[in-house]
């Protein structure tokens, strides 16, 4: 067998079947106003970014893990939220008790 028809490729060359330009899918638009929303609105960000992750499994376009840490960040800080409104309500019960009424 001849040099010029080895059969092993050489490290620089691809195989054949990854040869070709290389095409990304473009990001998904709704992963990434879901993963903004999710520090401004955490609701609506987490939603949002349940949307945009059924979305991409559809269409196959980039950005799931935009959407996983807009699901993660808009709901962790909603519990976050309503956990420091219940300690505030419960701070203000122990202080409304302890001083009487005003």
């Amino acid at each position: 067998m001849s040099e010029s028809q080895s059969s092993t490729p050489s490290p620089d060359e691809k195989p054949p079947s990854v040869q070709g330009p290389e095409v990304d899918a473009p990001y998904s638009r709704l992963a990434i106003i879901a993963f903004v929303m999710a520090f401004v609105m955490s609701f609506v960000g987490g939603i949002l970014g349940l949307v945009a992750l059924s979305q991409i499994a559809r269409t196959h376009e980039r950005g799931r893990g935009l959407a996983i840490a807009a699901i993660v960040v808009g709901f962790a800080s909603l519990v976050l939220y309503v956990v420091m409104i219940l300690l505030g309500l419960a701070f203000a019960g122990a202080l409304r008790s302890d001083f009487g009424d005003f």
